[in-house]
């Protein structure tokens, strides 16, 4: 398995949010300075100009609002923040909030990017960064997954994707020296979810080059693809693509 560029393995410092030439907002309008757009991720100028004052009304509003896909900004606003008490309500949605109920795909859709909002939060929360850990397994989302997947049992296998990837997005020092640990699973596992291996080699080499902010930039707006291009014609990212492609090729091996 490729290995991403070397560099000093330094925990996360706490990240306050990014600060763009913009007021500060008051905390009466930290919700409806996101829910113009509640279904969309938030740009990252918005997020900038949030700070811990809002963070009660973004939880207050997250739990009195009912409908799952108007949920996705406010879900990216409190990952910034992070927190246990963002965790303890992120993995309640994931776990227990939809129990057997049938969601559509664009419901289905905010839960996934919560997966992937936690490996924000898993920065600094431990608890989070276990969840993703623990759910790179896909017999944990069998468990774990309540609610009726209009995706069926591939539901579980999107999860993972989004799993690993969230594990990656921590930045956590260990995270790379994990998502290895992963590269050496059996054939079947990598024949799933090698793409997603190269996704957090991707996701390491934006935080190298360009920090949190970079890697955030590229989480919330559609620009991301042009840049993903751009690394895999570097020797590091034709190194993971062509790993990938070894092991995806062909029918899946039996599990």
């Amino acid at each position: 398995m490729p290995r991403v560029a070397s560099q000093q393995a330094v925990a996360p410092k706490p990240r306050p949010a990014p600060r763009i030439a913009n007021a500060p907002l008051a905390a009466s309008e930290a919700v409806d300075s996101i829910l113009p757009e509640p279904a969309k991720r938030p740009d990252l100028k918005t997020l900038a100009r949030l700070d811990l004052g809002h963070k009660p009304a973004l939880l207050r509003a997250y739990r009195e609002t009912q409908d799952l896909t108007q949920r996705r900004a406010l879900v990216w606003a409190l990952a910034q923040f992070g927190g246990s008490d963002v965790t303890a309500l992120l993995t309640q949605s994931l776990t227990a909030d939809y129990g057997n109920r049938p969601l559509t795909q664009a419901e289905e859709d905010v839960l996934c990017d919560m997966v992937k909002a936690l490996g924000l939060v898993a920065q600094q929360d431990d608890a989070a960064y276990k969840f993703l850990k623990d759910g790179t397994d896909i017999d944990a989302w069998a468990k774990r997954r309540t609610w009726q997947s209009p995706r069926g049992d591939y539901a579980d296998n999107l999860l993972v994707s989004y799993s690993i990837q969230g594990v990656a997005i921590s930045g956590r020092p260990d995270a790379m020296t994990f998502l290895d640990s992963l590269g050496q699973r059996d054939a079947a596992y990598l024949h799933a979810f090698a793409g997603d291996l190269v996704e957090g080699a991707f996701y390491q080499h934006l935080r190298t080059t360009g920090g949190v902010e970079q890697l955030m930039q590229h989480l919330l707006t559609p620009a991301g693809l042009s840049q993903f291009e751009d690394w895999v014609k570097t020797d590091e990212g034709r190194r993971w693509l062509e790993w990938a492609n070894d092991r995806m090729r062909g029918p899946a091996p039996p599990r």
